[in-house]
């Protein structure tokens, strides 16, 4: 399957045929969300999301530290546990279809492609591997649709466990895609191997970080963004368009660090850093502690770099995407 940008200019149809009940699943490298919402499919509308949930799944991470470049049994079990206990929770909502997109993990393992075929097999959710440029404009029409801002007020900004994306339309049905290779699993290994001097194969977590660890960290983040970042996302950043953060690191791990309701700013995120630092993964606390710190560090050296002066994080993710695009897309 294509996925394509052509939900952003649905025909607009009505009828009681239109609104349909699916669940969606964005299985990405760290986390495996889910989400069951009452879908327009003509309008191509969320009506009401119904039930979310997620599953950690570290795909990324095994796959880094996979010599032979595969996913190997033990994740994909755990992954194939992960979608049916998912999809046994979506079942009480009785949808109408079943389906899920896989990315950078699975992109990149050697096997991927057939792990998803596996998954998809073994727990009846029809899953697709998508390349990081579907991954982006999946992400920027699900933003754009809840935000309800014009297409060109906009630069989504998409940070997952193995990628990232940052997405703005220029017009005529073309976009301006920047696809980062820095991500929550890659950063954190970058951080113990490059910063910290140590085996990234062996050491699990980067806690606690220390000032000097943060500093060196920051620079090398900053250097990346300025480097790798095209000057057409650059100059729409300089336009005053407004960035909204989706996935997993802005929602779930940098907004809730900052404890605000959604939008931070440069200043906000150096407090929270900074409260951060010296603490070991028990002190940080909750499933993610070992990515929650250097996520921070991640987002700051990009904001600083680019000149990001607030992002507003959006509860988005994939399944956003995925519910209102399903297998309706033009392909």
């Amino acid at each position: 399957m294509k996925w394509t940008i052509a939900l952003l200019f649905a025909t607009l149809a009505y009828g009681d045929d239109c609104v349909k009940i699916k669940a969606a699943f964005d299985i990405g490298s760290g986390t495996t969300k889910m989400k069951v919402g009452r879908v327009d499919t003509c309008l191509q509308k969320i009506e009401e999301i119904l039930f979310e949930a997620n599953e950690p799944v570290a795909y990324k991470e095994k796959l880094q530290n996979n010599p032979d470049n595969i996913l190997g049994n033990e994740i994909q079990k755990k992954g194939l546990n992960a979608l049916l206990k998912l999809k046994e929770k979506a079942k009480a909502f009785s949808p109408v279809s079943y389906s899920a997109v896989a990315t950078s993990a699975f992109r990149t393992a050697s096997n991927g492609e057939k792990t998803a075929r596996f998954l998809s097999e073994q727990s009846g959710v029809d899953i697709d591997v998508i390349s990081q440029k579907e991954e982006a404009l999946l992400g920027f029409a699900a933003a754009v649709a809840k935000s309800k801002k014009t297409l060109d007020q906009v630069l989504v900004w998409d940070i997952g466990g193995g990628s990232m994306q940052m997405t703005s339309y220029k017009g005529k049905g073309k976009f301006d895609i920047y696809e980062g290779k820095l991500a929550s699993a890659s950063f954190k290994k970058l951080v113990i191997r490059d910063v910290q001097n140590k085996d990234a194969k062996i050491v699990a977590t980067p806690n606690p970080v220390t000032e000097n660890n943060f500093i060196k960290a920051k620079a090398i983040v900053k250097s990346y963004a300025l480097e790798t970042v095209p000057q057409k996302i650059k100059d729409k950043l300089k336009s005053g368009a407004q960035v909204i953060g989706i996935g997993g690191v802005h929602y779930y791990s940098v907004r809730r660090q900052a404890n605000v309701k959604e939008e931070y700013s440069q200043a906000i995120l150096q407090n929270t850093i900074t409260s951060k630092l010296g603490k070991t993964d028990s002190e940080v606390g909750g499933d993610y502690a070992s990515t929650d710190v250097s996520n921070l560090i991640l987002v700051k050296g990009y904001m600083e770099a680019l000149n990001i002066q607030k992002v507003e994080a959006y509860k988005i993710n994939l399944a956003d995407g995925v519910l209102l695009s399903g297998n309706s897309l033009i392909k």
